[in-house]
């Protein structure tokens, strides 16, 4: 039996333009439930839409800071909810310049930003400031990430930091799909054109929570940076 993973993300807040784009475009709320808010691509059950948006759906909407993890042996919720706390009256936001939907590697689609320093920075310190709180990978989830396919710098993260994509190879998204189809991008599009009208900044770190593997990431803590 698989056990409880955690993991830290940048969350809009839920009151925020960025949020409301999130829940149209996945169809899905920070507590996992369900959503109906917006509009529908394709069919109008929302059957397509979610079809299309169903990788992301598993997790929610966000930008991975700190990949899911199970817990390091005597580590526990109540600490690592704290220590989220603190970390977030320690760091200030940062800008996310040039925000918008792109298709990624022609692999997916995402919301990503130009890269700049001071985000790179915020990203790596959730990574190196919580990693007391993370057990170590097993071998078989070092294995799912393909580490024969990584770069040497990208392997020397995973075995390090539990996930390839930290430091020099961070690259700020949040996504939207799990394929790059044309259509589907340009309904993202003009659904963010419409529902962000101004300058986002990543000003909140959320904890999400998952009981196993099969089931989806929920929050449980959510903090404004600062």
């Amino acid at each position: 039996m698989s056990k409880p993973r955690y993991a830290l993300y940048f969350s809009p807040a839920d009151e925020s333009a960025l949020a409301a784009f999130g829940e149209q475009a996945l169809k899905r709320r920070p507590d996992g439930r369900d959503s109906d808010l917006g509009p529908v691509f394709g069919a109008p059950d929302g059957s397509d839409h979610r079809q299309r948006a169903a990788f992301p759906r598993h997790y929610g909407f966000h930008a991975t800071l700190k990949a899911p993890f199970e817990l390091a042996k005597g580590a526990d919720e109540t600490h690592l909810k704290a220590a989220l706390e603190r970390f977030c009256e320690q760091h200030r936001p940062v800008d996310l310049p040039g925000l918008g939907v792109q298709q990624v590697q022609e692999r997916f689609l995402a919301l990503t930003c130009r890269r700049h320093d001071a985000l790179q920075d915020l990203a790596f310190a959730v990574v190196s400031d919580f990693e007391s709180y993370r057990a170590p990978l097993s071998a078989s989830d070092r294995a799912r990430r393909k580490p024969e396919q990584l770069s040497t710098v990208e392997r020397m993260n995973l075995d390090r930091f539990g996930y390839p994509f930290v430091g020099e190879a961070f690259a700020f998204h949040m996504t939207l799909s799990g394929s790059a189809e044309p259509s589907f991008l340009a309904f993202l599009e003009d659904l963010f054109a419409q529902t962000v009208n101004r300058p986002e900044r990543l000003d909140h770190l959320g904890l999400f929570y998952q009981p196993d593997r099969d089931s989806v990431f929920v929050r449980i803590a959510h903090h404004r940076l600062g």
